[in-house]
């Protein structure tokens, strides 16, 4: 008798495939339709699972969720680590660590979607420690800025703040290309730059 797909067996999966699996089809899930309008049941379905198998690894949705949040962090901070360059001029190493980020989230959407759509709201309605999150991965660009003032370049403000302000300014560059026509990030990148330094040069 010929086995058919419906009679072979399941390959079992080492915990941490099993567990990047689960991640990738909650990215789909939670990209498409919003924390509150998902549930595990559809993400168990994306991922051809049972839910069962989808609690023995995360024991809840909210702990799903952040657990995907850390993951797009870890990969954005990787991508952040090349930041930090001192023979660059101010506006290179500013103008660097935007195109990072912003070139990250334009070519991962649906992180962007989850991390800088969704996240906020969902502080505000359910809770956590989201700003450890972020001071993890906006390390490389504070340790810049901290560089910078040491250096008499700029102005004594706050870094970390600083850095969450180039966070921001970028975050617009991602919304402007993806939602409008034609590709500008190099000339928004620069512009927002521009503005940021003319508040913090000496």
């Amino acid at each position: 008798m010929r086995e058919n797909k419906a009679t072979k067996k399941r390959r079992v999966l080492p915990a941490n495939e099993r567990k990047e699996m689960i991640l990738d089809a909650a990215l789909e899930i939670f990209s498409r339709h919003g924390y509150e309008r998902s549930d595990v049941d559809a993400i168990a379905r994306q991922a051809g699972i049972g839910k069962g198998t989808i609690y023995r690894h995360f024991p809840s949705k909210q702990k799903l969720f952040l657990a995907l949040v850390d993951r797009g962090y870890e990969l954005l901070k990787e991508r952040m680590k090349l930041v930090p360059r001192l023979r660059d001029s101010l506006q290179q190493a500013f103008r660097r660590g935007m195109e990072s980020h912003a070139n990250f989230f334009i070519e991962n959407p649906k992180y962007y979607r989850v991390m800088m759509l969704e996240l906020p709201d969902y502080r505000l309605r359910i809770g956590g420690d989201i700003m450890r999150r972020h001071q993890r991965y906006i390390q490389p660009l504070v340790k810049g800025i901290k560089t910078r003032i040491k250096n008499g370049q700029i102005e004594k403000i706050d870094p970390e703040f600083a850095a969450f302000v180039l966070a921001a300014m970028s975050c617009i560059v991602v919304e402007r290309h993806l939602r409008c026509k034609g590709d500008t990030r190099r000339k928004d990148i620069k512009t927002a730059v521009d503005l940021f330094l003319r508040g913090v040069m000496k």
